[in-house]
């Protein structure tokens, strides 16, 4: 998705909508260029998503306590990248980890996450 910021706001808060762990939808940061939301999933465990539109960086993670716990992004959109579950200072460029990915489909892997780790 290109779009506006607007657009990317919506883009996040729909989906985030559909998923009962997220408690708050927090937007932090919003100008012209760029985009900081925080979906709230319970205590110190949240979703942190960032867009820029002039860049085409994407950074979507999954943080508890401070601290990334998986992830996904790109830089100027291209080279998408996961930090895997366990490893998150790893960059997975293999097929999986270099496919770009939603908002959607990021808040399902979160999902399955949690719920096989125990997390909420």
């Amino acid at each position: 998705m290109n779009g506006s910021v607007d657009d990317w706001e919506h883009e996040i808060a729909a989906p985030a909508a559909l998923f009962p762990c997220v408690r708050t939808v927090q937007t932090l940061d919003k100008n012209l260029e760029a985009l900081k939301m925080r979906l709230i999933l319970g205590g110190d465990l949240f979703v942190q998503l960032y867009v820029n539109l002039i860049t085409g960086t994407r950074n979507f993670v999954l943080v508890l306590g401070g601290h990334c716990l998986f992830g996904r992004d790109c830089a100027e959109g291209r080279d998408w990248h996961c930090h895997p579950f366990g490893e998150p200072t790893r960059h997975d460029f293999g097929p999986d980890g270099a496919r770009p990915v939603a908002v959607l489909e990021f808040l399902l892997e979160v999902q399955e996450i949690i719920a096989r780790e125990g997390l909420a």
